[in-house]
């Protein structure tokens, strides 16, 4: 377990003169000399996965059908645009077509300001190409259809399109099937509207044309009300650093709003200095489509919501660059039910002075509870001190719900005295899991990096669980209970399993401790405080140290003595039927071995010899265990009767 080096008394004052305790694990150093240097790590084929991009998805996900939900008015094909207004811009000049005495349109050279009092529904058909221009729209009765057909328009000191905030109309922009459209806008940091697009209530894009949308000052898409992107078309939205010397007009959000953002088809790409896409009161939803997201700038996000991020279909593609950024990150909750989110952070920490704090980088960050029922969440975190899953509340996986997170980078420890430890899947409250799939590996072999870390009960209901750390593997600070699965965990430098209480109850569990810790102690396999109790299903556990179970409803049997990377227990029945072999996955000079399972019965015969892997022939084998493989050129260490326990082979 980690090492706290301060006193009480200091850590009650740091806490006492500072604002808050924050999601880093902050710890002061008085005796701090640089910072560790990272273990080797080797390759193990059990745990050679990885976190990398699928491209097909683009394609697949993109493609999705958007039909349009009958009686949904946020659909345009649900209204009927009875009136139509062209406008086409040149340099200088726009002109204009319409017959409609009710919509009053006043070109200034080429910025065209919109009065519609028109009771009917109305589309303005914007073309051309001018590179100091603008649509605004003062005024409008009912909602209303901006198309973009073979458009390109730029404001250089404001938005190209504009609603003004008195309108309180939706606002469709749709770009015609077959065209190409690009609006830039906000080119200084003086631009009065500050986004590309200015909106004023709901913006709702839609169409089956390209669109790009462009700014180097705030965001590229900013609304008061709700953004929602449908099927059908490409859009490519970008703010971009233009080396301004103003810190202020830096570029923001490539898509915010002030309520709910919703997709439900069509490919979004979007490059962003600060947030890819941000809801600042609401949340935001993923029903279907192709979503990519880039961020560069430092604490940025690719999804960012005050309330819940739900992921429902669709695809989410999402790479930050940028120091102490989360690719999503909420202050509500997240919930995933179908669809493939990928998410890769490649930023360091950062130190704020002004609060003492340490800050690094995540894949999915929430303040409430994260509920994965379907669908694939694959995260990877690369930079030093970056975590995959930051839960301040509990975790939830159900159903046909994979879930992989790849972290490699190392534990810092600050000049300030601060530290903060990379970490796979940490959560304040529970983990509770019943999907298909959680597959963890924390690679940067330091101290403080686990695959799991809970600050509650861990529990394994069913699914393919394979976590790998430095540190400890899985640590709880309640309890670790297995009903159901295969659980394996595998620690290069610490325990597999870390908790107040273990108890199994069923499944297959694996638990792999290091054979001497770096301060010398001896890793476990099963490490415990109160209680280690079997009452079903089967356990290997090994490492260094202890791992005798408390108290077992079954019989086992329990191994002490010294044995090499390569080398492969096997235990036969008296008929010499294969019970089980395990063949060690690391060099242990001082070993401790159980196997507890309900193939092993009191009163019965067994014979525990010790061979070499490659004379194992057959069978499955998981990280080591093999129920069924056939053993051959083996020595026998000791023929035992089983006891309604553990039997003990020194």
């Amino acid at each position: 377990m980690k090492k706290i080096l301060l006193s009480v008394s200091l850590l009650l004052g740091v806490c006492f003169f500072m604002p808050s305790c924050t999601e880093e694990e902050w710890v002061l150093h008085p005796d701090y000399d640089g910072p560790e240097v990272p273990a080797g790590m080797g390759e193990m084929t059990f745990y050679d996965f990885d976190v990398t991009f699928d491209e097909s998805e683009r394609a697949t996900y993109a493609a999705m059908s958007d039909t349009p939900v009958t009686g949904d008015m946020n659909y345009a094909e649900n209204h009927d645009f009875t009136d139509v207004v062209t406008i086409t811009f040149g340099e200088g000049v726009a002109t204009v077509e319409n017959t409609n005495p009710m919509i009053f349109i006043t070109p200034i050279g080429a910025y065209v300001d919109v009065f519609s009092m028109s009771a009917n529904k109305v589309e303005f058909v914007l073309k051309g190409t001018c590179s100091d221009g603008q649509f605004k729209m003062s005024t409008c009765t009912t909602d209303y259809k901006i198309t973009l057909s073979d458009l390109n328009l730029t404001n250089p000191n404001g938005a190209p399109i504009y609603i003004m905030p008195q309108v309180t109309t939706t606002t469709f922009i749709s770009s015609a099937e077959g065209t190409t459209n690009t609006l830039t806008g906000c080119l200084n940091p003086n631009s009065t509207e500050k986004a590309c697009v200015k909106g004023a209530a709901n913006l709702i894009f839609c169409g089956k044309g390209t669109t790009t949308i462009k700014t180097n000052y705030r965001h590229a898409i900013d609304t008061n009300g709700e953004i929602y992107f449908r099927g059908g078309g490409k859009m490519n939205i970008i703010t971009e650093n233009d080396d301004l010397s103003n810190p202020d007009a830096m570029p923001e959000d490539g898509v915010h709003a002030n309520g709910k953002i919703e997709m439900t088809g069509g490919e979004v790409e979007i490059t962003s200095v600060g947030d890819g896409v941000q809801s600042g009161d609401e949340g935001i939803v993923l029903k279907g489509g192709f979503l990519k997201v880039t961020t560069t700038g430092e604490k940025a996000h690719a999804l960012k919501a005050i309330k819940d991020i739900i992921i429902n279909d669709g695809a989410l593609h999402a790479t930050v660059k940028g120091n102490a950024s989360k690719a999503v990150s909420t202050d509500g909750g997240y919930a995933m039910s179908g669809g493939a989110v990928t998410l890769v952070t490649e930023g360091a920490i950062t130190y704020d002075a002004a609060v003492h704090d340490l800050s690094s980088s995540a894949g999915l960050k929430t303040a409430r509870d994260i509920n994965i029922s379907g669908g694939s969440l694959r995260i990877k975190s690369t930079g030093d001190a970056g975590k995959g899953i930051n839960c301040d509340q509990s975790l939830y996986i159900s159903g046909d719900a994979e879930v992989t997170v790849v972290t490699t980078g190392v534990k810092v420890v600050h000049e300030s005295g601060l530290d903060s430890n990379p970490k796979g899947v940490s959560v304040g409250g529970v983990i509770d899991m019943s999907g298909k799939q959680l597959w963890i590996k924390t690679m940067g072999g330091t101290s403080g990096t686990e695959a799991i870390d809970a600050g509650n009960k861990i529990t394994v209901n069913s699914g393919d669980v394979k976590a790998r750390a430095f540190d400890d593997c899985v640590k709880s600070d309640i309890a670790v209970v297995v009903n159901g699965g295969t659980f394996v965990a595998f620690s290069d430098g610490n325990d597999g399993l870390d908790a107040p209480t273990i108890e199994i109850n069923g499944g297959v569990v694996v638990a792999c401790g290091t054979n001497e810790k770096a301060d010398g102690g001896k890793g476990n396999g099963v490490n415990y405080d109160n209680a280690f109790t079997v009452n079903g299903g089967t356990i290997v556990a090994l490492g260094g140290g202890d791992t005798m179970p408390t108290a077992t409803t079954q019989s086992g049997v329990y191994y002490k003595g010294a044995m090499s990377r390569g080398a492969s227990l096997c235990l036969h029945d008296a008929s010499g039927t294969m019970v089980m072999s395990y063949t060690m996955q690391a060099d242990y000079g001082s070993l401790d071995f159980l196997y507890c399972s309900p193939d092993v019965e009191a009163g019965k015969t067994y014979s525990l010899g010790v061979t070499v892997w490659d004379k194992l022939t057959g069978g499955e084998d998981i990280l080591g265990f093999n129920p069924t493989a056939e053993c051959a050129g083996e020595t026998e260490l000791a023929a035992f009767t089983a006891l309604n326990g553990i039997y003990t082979i020194e």
